[in-house]
């Protein structure tokens, strides 16, 4: 006999919430999206392996089930349904979802005690040590917790179609990058982008509207792709947290974590990229439009939007500031200058490229 259980369940793409059942099977969470006259219109199956849990105490009346970038809020009492079906699965306990999300951490126990005391007794640690401290894999979380507070908080309206259809432009430029990059469009008359640390970028429309070419959308892309893959964004968050902070990441207390970095989520306006830091990006995404065979200049014809108005109100972003545009021109004038590239058309990016404008 099933045992049905409410919960909420959260559609990151879409930025949607449901109410849906959910029930365990020997391999399955099955979670059946209900509609208005409560049928089920749609039911989507989570596999128990693939699946990560917050390591919230034992005695939380709600557990957070995450899969992918979606996640399900569910009763705790559910979890004894999980067991009875496959109690072998991961997530069971807040110790086994410890376990499960912070595997990195166990094998280096002592040292990672050795570091935190470190941070705690030498504040002149270098930032750069401090974000080499902290895996991949926990900033992608620290990055999701910072994606979806961001947009509460700051009531950003995600354009789905266009969300969709940036994504698919995506992939179809050849780069190597360590993280699962997604970009989100919000709608907005402002002309922002910014990229938060372990993948996630923010395009705003009214920057999307005034851009015409593939060219122009790789060279925004491929820039702030360079902030992610550099890490610039993640040591641009670490700049303004406390100790506290670093020590819960350094121990895989994301929870904690990410309560002080969101602490200081009113100052992250304040947040800005070194010149270095800056020109790194401008270069990563350089060598992009080059290995792709795309036309550099389509970084000097970004740069022109960006110039159309006064600098501080062009990109006021939430953690993105460029510094002095007209240095950076010069370094890709002097750049195409030099280097040897061959430019071709690309047909993907060029059929992908128009399902790209608003739809009225």
């Amino acid at each position: 006999m099933r045992t049905f259980f409410r919960a909420k369940y959260f559609d990151a793409i879409d930025n949607v919430n449901f109410q849906v059942k959910v029930h365990a099977t020997q391999r399955f969470v099955v979670i059946d999206v209900m509609d208005e006259e409560s049928h089920v219109s749609e039911t989507i199956y989570w596999e128990h392996e693939g699946i990560k849990r917050d390591a919230f105490p034992n005695t939380s009346p709600i557990v957070r089930l995450y899969f992918g970038a979606s996640y399900l809020e569910v009763p705790s009492m559910f979890l004894n349904e999980v067991k009875s079906k496959f109690r072998f699965a991961p997530y069971l306990s807040s110790s086994n979802a410890f376990l499960a999300n912070n595997k990195s951490f166990l094998g280096i126990g002592l040292v990672l005690v050795i570091l935190a005391m470190l941070v705690v007794l030498f504040t002149y640690l270098t930032e750069n040590f401090l974000v080499n401290l902290i895996p991949p894999q926990t900033e992608v979380k620290i990055g999701e917790m910072l994606r979806q507070q961001i947009v509460q908080q700051e009531h950003l309206k995600i354009d789905t179609a266009r969300t969709k259809a940036v994504n698919a432009f995506y992939t179809q430029i050849h780069l190597k990058s360590d993280y699962k990059v997604t970009i989100w469009v919000v709608k907005s008359d402002e002309l922002n982008a910014f990229a938060l640390p372990g993948g996630n970028i923010f395009v705003y429309s009214a920057l999307l509207d005034k851009i015409k070419s593939p060219e122009q959308l790789v060279a925004l892309l491929g820039h702030e792709t360079g902030h992610i893959q550099l890490r610039h964004s993640l040591r641009s968050v670490m700049k303004n947290v406390s100790t506290y902070a670093l020590i819960s990441v350094i121990f895989g207390d994301l929870n904690g974590a990410s309560a002080a970095v969101l602490s200081q989520l009113s100052k992250l306006n304040e947040l800005s990229y070194s010149r270095e830091n800056e020109s790194d990006a401008d270069k990563f995404a350089f060598e992009i439009m080059v290995q792709n065979h795309l036309n550099p200049k389509g970084m000097l014809e970004l740069f022109n939007i960006l110039k159309t108005k006064d600098q501080t109100e062009a990109i006021p972003g939430i953690l993105l500031t460029h510094p002095k545009l007209e240095e950076r021109m010069l370094w890709v004038n002097a750049a195409i200058a030099k280097k040897e590239f061959s430019v071709e058309i690309n047909p993907r990016l060029s059929r992908s490229f128009p399902r790209l404008s608003p739809v009225h």
